[in-house]
């Protein structure tokens, strides 16, 4: 079953919209009519306005630049109007900023986003953190009246990084900024206090508000280096030399977040231990286990596995519509998450994101039950966002737009990379591809026979198998149907090279910790943005599930497993450096005996400190070197869920054995067919 543009409509439809051609926050002081956005006839007070108030510009209500689709890599050169608007909504739209102070405010500003956005270290953001320059920025030297080295951007609301916006903060007060020295006093001794005028006791300069906030749009995970036409600089990419959608496996997030905390604390070391294209989504909404799981890339949605799936009746869901057999509520449902809980419906996969990362942030806090080890968590109530938060509205009226564009995204062939302004397909050497027809045919029947049963979306008549049984995943039905499938040239083309099915962890092998998740179960925060379906699936009994990731550009997005632990991390952005990487990772895949074993571990003493805790037990006994990071990051877990991990050994790179049996040649075989997906 696939989900038709008709039927996404159908879907659709029920959302009640704020409309995209007229937004005005009650907050802001643009007003976006048309296409351009002008001040009100009076505008907030405030110098940290200032810097926006000449700027007028747009893309579909939200105030920010987009360069011309013929700017873009050729990818993007024939989106539609309404595709385009999408790519706004995924690239420019972002939450007030609220949701990064409050994590700033916790965390005694030991997390100071704000601080991060120095331009004198634009040259060094991809090496230090992974993270891409905003190509209509520069760098700066001289400091602002605020006391901050921003980069010069023509798009004011641009903070320099993509995915990252710089938003006016209203409770801004220069007198409080002047009294704690400006920046000096905001990224300086977080022990100091400071007297303000108008409190009655000092405060930390943590405390006090800076003029901008720092707030996250979909792109500060997704928007990477082209695999096609890699930047020539990846601290200077131009705006031809990046993809929107497939996910930055490059991005250091936990040095990101941990780099000001000292290095002999617990949780600097927890931070760091986080594998590079990672994110831990849950940190804040938090089940209390440490997952940092590879970040999702998006591909060829339009042949992605649906599922119709049950959701609770009486939730405010646009995309439920009444069961055919009229027992309740269903919604034609991806798997999205590593867990495949993120199934109520593709609408609310979508703004259940923006929630996530920003949007709503006093709603999204009070149902995580505080930041940081606060009170028992809630389910977030979907009615409640609709009817209280702008900007879940705003979300909700761009998720269209938003599908239409995602959808848009297709695959990028290793043979049309470009390799000194040659595709790869055209080069006279076979270093970087064996296109041997033998060698081909005999990698698809080894991935036909050992692969396709859980990697292919084009399935045999009769789907319904028992994923809960490995033994009855390789019968000889289901090999000739695979060993005639793969041979077709379209296989690979028309197929999401994954069914999407939940299988139990334990089957497949692999660290159990995202497996265990708890966020979607009843009860918990995202309890109404999953289908009854997972949440009736046994949780501990086995360990938990994981789906089955796509294939779909697998050259580009080495090292793999859910956590980006296994296999070759280099940094690399080139055709041949991600190559190096996919080869390492395929070869320690299909020959375990060649894995390290790999543990997470302190790397010197530690002690974590009493201003920060990041979801982490807190400890008050020194660790030394070697302790294993998994089993004290998750001390704060259940005890089944403990128990669960450590059976699971810690180690970050075993597991998804199959396929390991193969000769020599059929890997190798196996390999160069991989290379073409």
């Amino acid at each position: 079953m696939k989900i038709s543009t008709a039927a996404l409509a159908i879907a659709l439809l029920t959302i009640v919209t704020t409309g995209c051609s007229s937004i005005q926050d009650e907050e802001s002081f643009l007003v976006c009519e048309g296409s351009s956005c002008e001040s009100p006839s009076s505008p907030a007070a405030g110098r940290q306005y200032t810097r926006y108030q000449d700027f007028s510009q747009q893309v579909a209500g939200i105030p920010g630049l987009l360069p011309p689709n013929e700017q873009l890599h050729p990818d993007y050169n024939n989106l539609t109007p309404a595709q385009r608007r999408g790519l706004a909504g995924w690239h420019l739209l972002a939450g007030k900023g609220r949701f990064l102070q409050e994590i700033s405010i916790a965390s005694n500003g030991t997390i100071n986003v704000l601080k991060f956005l120095d331009s004198r270290k634009r040259n060094t953001r991809f090496d230090q953190y992974g993270v891409f320059n905003d190509p209509g920025c520069r760098m700066n030297e001289e400091p602002d009246e605020f006391g901050l080295v921003l980069d010069d951007c023509d798009d004011p609301y641009s903070s320099g990084l993509l995915g990252l916006r710089l938003m006016p903060n209203p409770a801004f007060n220069q007198s409080a900024w002047n009294a704690i020295g400006k920046s000096d006093g905001a990224f300086g001794d977080r022990d100091k206090k400071y007297k303000i005028p108008g409190e009655q006791k000092k405060l930390y300069a943590w405390e006090v508000e800076p003029p901008y906030l720092p707030s996250l749009a979909c792109t500060i995970c997704h928007v990477s280096a082209h695999p096609l036409n890699p930047p020539q600089d990846p601290n200077n990419p131009q705006w031809n030399e990046l993809a929107f959608a497939i996910g930055n496996q490059y991005f250091r997030e936990g040095v990101f977040l941990g780099q000001d905390l000292p290095e002999n604390e617990f949780t600097r070391q927890v931070l760091y231990s986080q594998a590079p294209g990672t994110s831990d989504t849950s940190r804040v909404a938090t089940d209390n286990i440490f997952n940092p799981s590879a970040i999702n890339g998006i591909a060829n949605l339009g042949i992605r596995p649906v599922f119709t799936e049950k959701v609770k009746s009486g939730i405010y869901n646009p995309d439920a519509y009444p069961c055919i057999d009229k027992t309740g509520d269903c919604v034609d449902t991806y798997h999205v998450l590593k867990q495949g809980d993120d199934s109520s419906g593709p609408g609310g996969g979508i703004v259940r994101v923006f929630v996530n990362i920003g949007s709503c942030t006093d709603q999204l806090i009070e149902a995580a039950g505080g930041l940081f080890h606060g009170r028992q968590q809630q389910p977030i109530v979907r009615q409640q966002l609709h009817d209280e938060c702008a900007e879940y509205q705003d979300a909700e009226a761009r998720v269209e737009d938003i599908l239409d564009f995602l959808s848009y995204t297709s695959t990028y062939r290793l043979k049309d990379a470009l390799i000194d302004g040659w595709p790869v397909s055209m080069r006279t050497d076979n270093r970087l591809m064996i296109s041997d027809p033998v060698i081909q045919n005999r990698g698809k029947l080894a991935f036909a026979e050992n692969c396709a049963t859980c990697h292919s979306s084009i399935q045999p008549d009769d789907p319904n198998y028992d994923t809960s049984d490995p033994e009855t995943w390789f019968t000889i039905t289901r090999n000739d149907f695979f060993r005639a499938a793969v041979i077709k040239p379209d296989f690979a083309r028309m197929n999401f090279l994954s069914d999407d099915r939940r299988y139990p962890g334990i089957v497949i092998g692999t660290h159990a910790a995202r497996a265990l998740a708890t966020n979607a179960r009843t009860g918990h925060i995202w309890d109404e943005y999953s289908s009854q379906q997972y949440q009736d699936l046994p949780l501990l009994a086995n360990g938990g599930y994981y789906r089955t990731p796509s294939l779909i550009n697998l050259w580009t997005s080495a090292p793999f497993l859910h956590n980006n632990e296994l296999g070759l991390y280099n940094g690399r952005v080139d055709v041949e450096g991600r190559l190096e990487a996919f080869n390492d990772a395929m070869d320690k895949l299909l020959n375990p005996q060649r894995r390290t074993g790999k543990v997470r571990a302190t790397n010197r003493s530690s002690k974590v400190s009493d201003a920060i805790n990041l979801g982490v037990i807190k400890l008050s006994l020194p660790l030394p070197k070697g302790t294993l990071i998994d089993k004290w990051a998750n001390k704060k877990a259940d005890k089944a869920t403990q128990n669960l991990i450590a059976a699971n050994d810690y180690k970050v790179d075993q597991g998804h054995e199959f396929g390991t049996h193969l000769s020599d040649e059929d890997k190798n075989a196996l390999i160069e067919y991989l290379k073409t997906f």
